[in-house]
């Protein structure tokens, strides 16, 4: 390749970006070509695009830009984030000194390469922190209140959700009212509800919810933030146990991801290589990967899992998520929970490490106690007095566990009888009619001595 002092930047940068769609050669390389056009001094790289290769500002602005971008999306695909930083804390001291109007347009583009199969959290939340910093210190107030969201979101991938919620509900939201700027409290009380169902405060959730409804109703919103809060609709009514409702937001919002989908994974060549597309496009899968779990997830709770067929009957089912490892897993509890097999469902429990989403856990635990119910009434009910242990020995659980779960029953009225726990023995009682001749004649009593206070008033009346 020609030196930089006699080949024009426009060439060399067109050179870099064709070595790096050929698969032959190292990002590693094309880094080292794109470094050195990044570290030439602007003012250089200005006069000489003017003087020397014919260009305007305008074009030169836009050839940096490029430059600058390519060279976080080269750092970002060798997992250099450390460089990534750097190139961040540079980059937005000379966009602000030389071109500002460009500063938000190319520092999210950063930013959403920096959080890209990103695990330094901490790395994350102090160049954010830097970049706000910056920010104020130019007045830069629009800039600082985007960089903050990106604090909360950071926080609340952190799991760090009270000081999330505190940058949002302190910081943030205030701002933005004032701001009247409704596409950003949307998405901050998305962030918000997301933060305190991780809190398991369902109602504040729920109440972060109707905040992005009533705005919706003044402004126009694009199809992916609908489909997002459909499923956040969905997770609540989850909570809520309304599992019917839920599974109806679950599939409006499947739809219509789906849809997105499609459009983005039938992209054009040069997309292929944009990281930012790519990891789009694999959120989109994962979400949709999701919504299907909680669709059936929803028919197992409704006690109705003759309708699960119609959901593995769904085209994007067929083309795209049949052979998932998440799916086959919620294949094997439908047909561990349709067997009423505990012992099967123990070994499905026991062995999970595919799926950690909390709402599935949450509701397999609930599952899982269903289950164990329905099996100790079924083992319980020929019996008048039944051991514990041997209880304990046909379902292949621990003593205190079985013995916990009976207590729990008795308490619960699921089972009338009573427990010894010294013999290790429960007594199973019929289950006796209640005896209501008392309250009968409570009832009567009151009646009767309401006929004698009128009769009292009468002969009052004629004395």
């Amino acid at each position: 390749m020609s030196t930089l002092t006699t080949k024009v930047y426009k060439d060399q940068f067109s050179e870099a970006v064709k070595l790096y769609k050929d698969s032959s050669t190292s990002v590693s390389t094309v880094i080292d070509l794109v470094e050195k056009l990044n570290n030439i001094e602007y003012k250089v790289f200005l006069r000489q695009n003017i003087d020397e290769f014919n260009s305007n500002k305008a074009a030169t602005e836009a050839l940096k830009e490029k430059i600058i971008v390519f060279l976080g999306e080269l750092y970002c695909v060798n997992e250099n984030f450390d460089a990534l930083s750097k190139l961040m804390l540079q980059s937005q001291v000379i966009i602000y000194d030389n071109f500002k109007s460009k500063i938000s347009k190319i520092l999210k583009k950063l930013l959403e390469l920096f959080n890209i199969n990103n695990e330094n959290k901490k790395l994350q939340i102090v160049t954010v922190e830097a970049m706000i910093e910056f920010a104020n210190v130019k007045q830069r107030k629009f800039l600082a209140n985007t960089l903050l969201i990106e604090l909360a979101t950071l926080q609340f991938h952190n799991k760090n959700y009270k000081l999330s919620l505190e940058i949002l509900q302190k910081k943030l939201i205030s701002s933005f009212k004032k701001l009247d700027d409704k596409s950003s409290l949307i998405d901050l009380y998305i962030l918000e509800f997301k933060n305190y169902y991780q809190l398991k405060n369902f109602v504040k959730a729920k109440n972060s919810l109707i905040s992005c409804k009533t705005i919706i109703q003044s402004v126009y919103v694009n199809n992916l933030i609908i489909s997002e809060l459909d499923m956040l609709n969905g997770i609540i009514f989850c909570e809520n146990k309304d599992y019917q409702t839920a599974y109806s937001y679950f599939y409006e919002s499947f739809n219509n991801y789906y849809e997105e989908y499609i459009k983005s994974s039938s992209g054009n060549a040069e997309k292929s290589h944009d990281k930012i597309h790519q990891v789009k496009v694999k959120k989109l899968y994962e979400i949709l990967l999701s919504l299907l779990k909680y669709m059936i997830l929803c028919k197992i709770m409704a006690n109705k899992v003759d309708e699960i067929q119609s959901i593995y009957s769904l085209q994007a089912f067929r083309d795209t998520f049949k052979e998932t490892k998440e799916l086959n897993f919620i294949k094997d509890v439908v047909k561990a929970y349709n067997d009423n097999s505990l012992l099967e469902f123990n070994k499905i429990l026991s062995n999970n490490n595919i799926v950690q989403d909390q709402l599935i856990l949450s509701h397999l635990t609930i599952l899982y106690d269903i289950l164990l119910t329905k099996n100790l009434i079924k083992i319980i009910e020929p019996f008048d007095c039944i051991e514990v242990q041997h209880i304990s020995n046909l379902i292949g659980m621990p003593y205190k566990d079985i013995e916990l779960k009976v207590s729990q029953l008795i308490l619960d009225g699921k089972i009338i009888g009573k427990l010894n726990q010294d013999l290790g023995y429960l007594y199973i009682y019929d289950n006796v009619k209640e005896d209501t001749i008392y309250e009968q004649g409570a009832v009567l009593i009151n009646e009767l001595n309401q006929v004698l206070d009128k009769l009292y008033e009468k002969a009052s009346v004629l004395q």
